[in-house]
């Protein structure tokens, strides 16, 4: 008498847990055993790819939506950085402009690298810190030069009121009103301390900025131009139509 136990022995002449690897159907897709037959050319089905892509253009709406901020967000960074990665490309050595340089001479050297003769004053100077920044900075005019502004780093330890400021000057020449988000607040100083309007052509010579792509505005602005041009080449590569089955 055959019991039901041994039934499947019996039948098929082996026991299914002696049945080889290579015969025993897989319970995942990528689990090893008889491999699924090829699909048919006509088992493709239209509606069930529709339906597909209808869940999926949700998710690919985000991210086009997503890229386009990331390449307007970079795009104004640079924007607002473009002086800021021309002097980092400027030439390193300094333009000497003399001790009383014209306004034609100041407007040519903007955002560049150059070196004046002259004696900032202490009328209409006006002494601050930087955030993030230790040490005391003063902005100062020049003598007979109501346009012509430098920032000077005071010493450290030193008494403002005793500090002998330079005769001569280097460093990066710009208009106040293009010399970024560090110096916005400049004009809005300046005419509150001596308390009339600033030249409309007013200039800034910050002392000791050498150019340098090292700066942290600099690398600041080469990483929002990678960034936009990487975001800008995933939208545009996102957007090209898909090959038609």
């Amino acid at each position: 008498m055959i019991v039901s136990a041994d039934v499947d022995t019996a039948v098929g002449g082996f026991d299914r847990e002696q049945a080889p690897q290579s015969r025993r159907a897989p319970s995942r897709p990528d689990a090893p055993g008889i491999p699924f037959p090829p699909l048919a050319e006509d088992a493709f089905d239209p509606e069930l790819e529709a339906i597909a892509e209808l869940r999926a253009r949700p998710a690919e709406r985000t991210a086009y939506a997503a890229r386009l901020l990331a390449v307007v967000a970079s795009a104004a960074l640079l924007f607002a950085l473009r002086f800021d990665l021309q002097y980092a490309f400027a030439p390193r050595e300094a333009v000497y402009l003399g001790a009383n340089p014209t306004a034609a001479q100041l407007a040519a050297s903007s955002h560049r690298h150059v070196a004046i003769d002259g004696i900032p004053g202490g009328v209409g100077a006006i002494d601050y810190r930087r955030p993030l920044r230790d040490g005391l900075y003063r902005l100062a005019p020049l003598v007979d030069r109501p346009d012509l502004y430098v920032e000077l780093r005071l010493p450290d330890g030193v008494d403002p009121a005793r500090f002998v400021p330079p005769t001569h000057v280097d460093g990066r020449l710009t208009p106040i009103d293009d010399a970024g988000a560090r110096f916005s607040h400049v004009r809005e100083m300046i005419e509150r301390t001596t308390g009339k309007p600033a030249p409309a052509a007013t200039y800034l010579l910050e002392q000791g900025a050498s150019p340098s792509l090292g700066a942290p505005s600099a690398i600041v602005a080469l990483l929002a131009g990678a960034l936009c041009i990487g975001q800008l080449v995933m939208l545009l590569a996102g957007l090209r139509k898909r090959p038609v089955r």
